[in-house]
């Protein structure tokens, strides 16, 4: 997504590794739009459209998964999992994580809301980009 990291905008940086590690640059789709996780599936879910499909591989890390997978399937996206590399966290990290992602939850289906107003700004964005707007 969008989400930055300090100066880093995530889509980016995830971009250039994939092209680091031999996929073409054509082949590499970016939301650069999107701030959560469910925000980052009705983005792509938008882009995928565009594109014709409707399968996605979902790569994220082991305690994101679940959730993301949901997110993906609730906006129509068949979804599987591609977990990236893991290392086992300590266990203050691991209750963090567990608890963010409960939080998350939650927060995600309030957000379940304004889905359609979303997917309207998807489309919207994907207009003016393609049309050098943004």
């Amino acid at each position: 997504g969008g989400r930055r990291w300090g100066a880093q905008i995530e889509a980016r940086v995830l971009s250039a590794e994939l092209r680091r590690a031999g996929v073409p640059a054509d082949a590499i789709v970016q939301d650069l739009w999107s701030l959560t996780t469910h925000e980052n599936a009705i983005f792509s879910a938008a882009l995928l459209r565009r594109m014709g499909a409707r399968r996605a591989a979902i790569v994220t890390c082991p305690w994101h998964m679940a959730r993301a997978l949901q997110n993906f399937r609730d906006v129509g996206i068949d979804a599987c999992a591609l977990p990236s590399p893991h290392v086992r966290a300590p266990m203050v990290a691991r209750a963090w994580q567990r608890g963010h992602e409960v939080v998350s939850m939650w927060l995600d289906a309030r957000a379940m809301r304004r889905r359609r107003i979303l997917s309207e700004s998807a489309d919207w964005l994907l207009d003016a980009d393609r049309q050098g707007e943004t």
